[in-house]
């Protein structure tokens, strides 16, 4: 039996009503899903309830993790509600997609905290609060300043650097001196980086099911302590696991994402299977998209490509047969290429007729023109 991975798709707010849909989408990809619901107290099995903000989500992951451990699989893909995966993913080469043969987590991306223009984030200016929080044991939980300084050093190939730097604050030190004043204020009076942080995307990671409860671990800490999601998820992703067993969509630099959405609801008219149709082949994800103002009559992108399938094993050209084309346009190059995307290698020694062209001379794909 192949490997596979269980689908979990994380909820920032109970939204119900986006269940039946997120199952239609996905099932026919992913025989193992489970949902993580805010406050949930409804009978439905694949749902499991938790208890967090929604800024620090990162704390579902621990809250979940024996409920979790339950599943037959050996990867994790977590994503978010509003966010929809390429439609050829699924259980079985999500691995291969994201190159995880020899690793251990896929993160889309990260980045030190201390980077230009960083300061005009508003979740920056919580930063400090969250490490001076009462009540929060942190301190006997995580690494110390100095080990994390070691690992972030170790991970991110390059020197810590203590403070926040005048890149960090941008053209705000220039135009608004008095922001960058109120933040060093809030900060203890300095600009000392209270601990090794970075920042980064966290609605889409795989991540081997054993290596799942040391990173849970520590993002529930970070829950614990309010530190908002996308600095909190990226730095338990440095203290915890060694940069060359992590991969990133910049280290295979084959995909890209789509984070600004709204020209694809006229695009494709608010339907999920025109969407679908018309991805993208290197896009990623695209994220967010509000399921509720979307048509939901919606043959997952796997059924219509299993149709397409049939279709085309139908044709003679995966047999030792000489096959005549007519037209050598753009729908016999869809068709020859959708052919060996979808069912493989052309076998048939391939002829085209096509009536523009006069003799011979022409050639096609290797092929004569009559």
């Amino acid at each position: 039996m192949n490997k596979r991975a269980a689908l979990i798709i994380i909820f920032n707010h109970r939204y119900d009503g986006n269940l039946p849909l997120l199952r239609k989408i996905y099932k026919k990809r992913f025989h193992i899903i489970r949902f993580l619901m805010p406050f949930y107290d409804g009978f439905d099995n694949d749902v499991i309830p938790v208890y967090e903000s929604s800024y620090h989500f990162q704390g579902y992951y621990i809250q979940a993790y024996k409920e979790l451990m339950k599943l037959e699989c050996d990867f994790f893909l977590f994503i978010s509600d509003d966010q929809l995966i390429h439609p050829k993913i699924d259980d079985e080469n999500v691995m291969t997609w994201l190159q995880m043969e020899e690793k251990d987590i896929f993160v889309d991306s990260f980045a030190d905290i201390n980077s230009s223009g960083m300061f005009s984030w508003s979740f920056c200016s919580g930063i400090f609060h969250s490490f001076k929080a009462r009540g929060t044991e942190y301190k006997s939980q995580l690494p110390s300043f100095s080990e994390a300084v070691c690992l972030y050093e170790r991970f991110m190939g390059c020197e810590f650097k203590p403070e926040y730097d005048n890149d960090f604050f941008g053209e705000t030190m220039e135009f608004c001196e008095e922001l960058v004043n109120q933040f060093i204020k809030s900060n203890g009076g300095s600009r000392v980086i209270p601990y090794p942080l970075l920042f980064g995307y966290a609605d889409y990671f795989l991540i081997r099911k054993s290596k799942l409860y040391e990173l849970a671990r520590v993002c529930g800490i970070f829950a614990a302590m309010d530190l908002f999601v996308e600095i909190a998820f990226p730095t338990a992703v440095m203290l915890t696991f060694e940069r060359s067993r992590v991969v990133t969509r910049q280290d295979i630099g084959r995909y890209k994402t789509a984070t600004i959405v709204e020209h694809y609801k006229e695009k494709y008219n608010y339907s999920l299977e025109k969407l679908f149709s018309g991805w993208a082949t290197d896009m990623l994800f695209i994220h967010p998209i509000k399921l509720s103002e979307w048509n939901d009559n919606i043959e997952t992108a796997g059924n219509t490509e299993n149709k397409l399938r049939k279709k085309l094993m139908a044709l003679p050209l995966g047999k030792n047969k000489r096959v005549g084309i007519y037209g050598t346009g753009d729908s016999t190059e869809k068709l020859l290429e959708g052919y060996c995307e979808l069912v493989g290698e052309i076998k048939a020694t391939l002829f085209f007729i096509d009536s523009y062209k006069k003799s011979y001379a022409h050639t096609y794909r290797g092929g004569g023109n009559l």
